[in-house]
């Protein structure tokens, strides 16, 4: 209710079928300026909650709808509520005036949240920390290289990792994923006759690789094999990039 453009809205999504080995995949689909991103953005601030969206600099006033001209309504809190199949369900209030987020505190899920803009930057690897939900709002946010955190990796997660990212960058069978002491990740050739760095690829295709990599370091901590762990992505744009 009163978020950003948005008077009144609500949405059921299908729920998951846990028995089944496909993720639950939802794709909103609308012409320019019809809110699908602050559908995101608010999904994203209601299930982080306030203890962290409180820190992110934004201005919580910005997310609250201003009535349209003729309108003889009074400008009236903004409010999200997402519930779940099970268990509580997580709100967030923001005052016409506000300074601050309310609601519920203490994130409802492991989120990941990316903007329209996803890319790193070649050469540039002192960023190490993930973005978590700030490159939903920061249309500066890039993402952190992906060598960092593949560098720290034991041998057993690099491979979960890399045998993720085959199926996600569709690598033929007889490439492999493999870390180089001086070019980070590389992809190789089964006999390691050739191998190509990421950095080497088309932009496309380094943008694609590093959103894995950093969906997985999302992930990866949540439960003993990157294969169970479970969490909610939200992407804008999503075909940008792909």
């Amino acid at each position: 209710h009163n978020f950003k453009a948005i008077k009144q809205l609500e949405i059921d999504f299908p729920e998951k079928r846990v028995a089944s080995g496909n993720t639950a995949c939802i794709m909103i689909l609308g012409e320019n300026a019809t809110g699908k991103s602050s559908i995101l953005e608010a999904m994203t601030l209601a299930l982080s909650g306030t203890d962290l969206t409180n820190q992110l600099k934004l201005r919580p006033r910005d997310y609250v709808r201003i009535p349209a001209s003729g309108e003889t309504a009074s400008i009236a809190p903004a409010r999200v509520t997402v519930e779940f199949y099970e268990g509580a369900r997580a709100e967030l209030t923001i005052a016409p005036h506000g300074t601050r987020f309310e609601g519920t505190a203490a994130p409802m899920a492991n989120i990941q949240a990316y903007g329209s803009r996803r890319f790193f930057l070649k050469g540039r690897r002192r960023r190490a920390r993930s973005g978590g939900i700030r490159g939903m709002f920061d249309p500066l946010w890039v993402l952190p290289h992906p060598d960092l955190w593949l560098r720290t990796l034991n041998e057993d997660q690099f491979r979960q990792v890399a045998s993720s990212l085959r199926d996600v960058v569709s690598l033929p069978e007889d490439r492999d994923f493999l870390r180089d002491p001086e070019d980070g990740v590389v992809i190789t050739s089964k006999d390691s006759s050739e191998q190509i760095s990421i950095e080497r690829h088309s932009e496309g295709y380094r943008s694609l690789f590093a959103t894995a990599v950093d969906i997985m370091r999302g992930m990866m901590g949540t439960a003993p094999d990157l294969s169970e762990a479970r969490g909610v992505v939200l992407i804008d744009e999503i075909e940008t990039h792909l």
